[in-house]
């Protein structure tokens, strides 16, 4: 006989909030800046046929880059931290990496570095670290190291900088194929400056692309809300059906009323509902930072009222689920789902809907 195996569910956590960008003007800005690496954008629009050019421009012409094999002892040398940490934003970290078997790292526009480690390179590494808060045994199988990249001791001939140094050019193993996106400080320097520094020192290194798709829905079936509202009401549907139904567009499920009476799906729009001739879905995949998003944000909630048939507006956002921070520089796990996004429903009035899914285990 075959003995039953409870698998445990799924726990990340939903946060929502009800709140108006009137009444602090860089409260939305502070939670985008918590989430600095983002692999998608989508927007659902009812009413509207297409998202306006500008919304997306900014997005769509980022400059990101792939860049092949480098070693982290490249990324502390004084030629790359004068050059791209204490000049301008770096945005970085590990490409295809799994934050609960391989190691990864990120460095933050902040000039943080984290190395999320396997226990065995964090024993022949020698630099001091903390056990994983996503070790659920007793023993520590992951540990975290944190390393000030823009702290004033972190300089060459300082000692923390000339161990640093050392250990990660012992570590000739530790490389990684990089997510790299800078932000020169002025007009005058070209992004794609990074991209010439690893290219001279023999790395490969590639455009991300942006990858586009755009779904016109006719006959679009959304769910009526107000922006006072979140409870469900004969007038205003619930805040969490609405989350479920905003899942389902962004998957392209069918919603018909016709097919939530069927065997396999009984999902169906919220009620109350309305139905406009028209709307759509747009995503963008490719590397993404928080300024990109926020330019986005605020050009979309300036300009929601020159459609004046659509009721709002859902801008999401997907962190990668193997991301070694998220909160800011907290850090980010796979526990169960890698839960790591947020959705902002922007209401013409400038009121505004959030919510944000995240790991059970990671601190928001």
């Amino acid at each position: 006989m075959s003995a039953s195996i409870d698998f445990p569910a799924s726990t990340g956590k939903l946060i929502f909030e009800q709140s108006s960008f009137e009444i602090d003007l860089r409260a939305h800005e502070k939670v985008v800046k918590k989430q600095e690496f983002n692999y998608s954008v989508s927007l659902i629009l009812p009413a509207v046929a297409k998202p306006a050019v500008n919304w997306i421009k900014k997005l769509v012409e980022t400059e990101s880059y792939n860049i092949k094999n480098v070693p982290v002892s490249l990324l502390v040398e004084e030629e790359f931290l004068g050059g791209f940490v204490r000049n301008g934003n770096l945005n970085l970290m590990s490409d295809k990496t799994h934050i609960d078997t391989d190691n990864c790292l990120a460095i933050l526009p902040s000039g943080l570095m984290v190395l999320n480690l396997t226990k065995d390179t964090y024993d022949s590494l020698g630099l001091e670290g903390k056990p994983s808060q996503y070790c659920l045994r007793k023993k520590t199988i992951r540990y975290v190291v944190q390393i000030d990249l823009k702290a004033a001791s972190f300089v060459p001939g300082k000692k923390l900088y000339e161990r640093v140094k050392a250990c990660l050019h012992q570590q000739t193993d530790l490389t990684f194929d990089l997510l790299v996106h800078w932000s020169p400080p002025n007009d005058q320097i070209c992004p794609s400056s990074i991209k010439i520094y690893f290219e001279k020192r023999k790395f490969c290194s590639t455009l991300v692309p942006v990858d586009k798709c755009y779904r016109l829905i006719e006959n679009f079936q959304h769910p009526v809300i107000t922006s006072q509202q979140f409870e469900p009401t004969e007038s205003s549907a619930d805040y969490q059906d609405v989350f479920e139904w905003l899942g389902c567009v962004a998957c392209d499920v069918n919603l018909d009323s016709t097919s939530s009476e069927s065997y396999l799906s009984t999902l169906s729009c919220p009620t109350p509902h309305h139905i406009s001739t028209v709307g759509c879905y747009y995503q963008l995949k490719g590397f993404f930072t928080s300024s990109d998003i926020i330019h986005s944000l605020n050009l979309i909630r300036t300009s929601i009222t020159d459609y004046p048939d659509c009721p709002w507006i859902c801008l999401t956002v997907y962190g990668f689920c193997d991301s070694p921070v998220s909160g800011g520089s907290l850090e980010h796990g796979y526990c169960q789902g890698g839960e790591n996004f947020y959705s902002y429903i922007i209401f013409p009035d400038q009121t505004y809907w959030l919510f944000r899914a995240t790991d059970s285990f990671d601190m928001t």
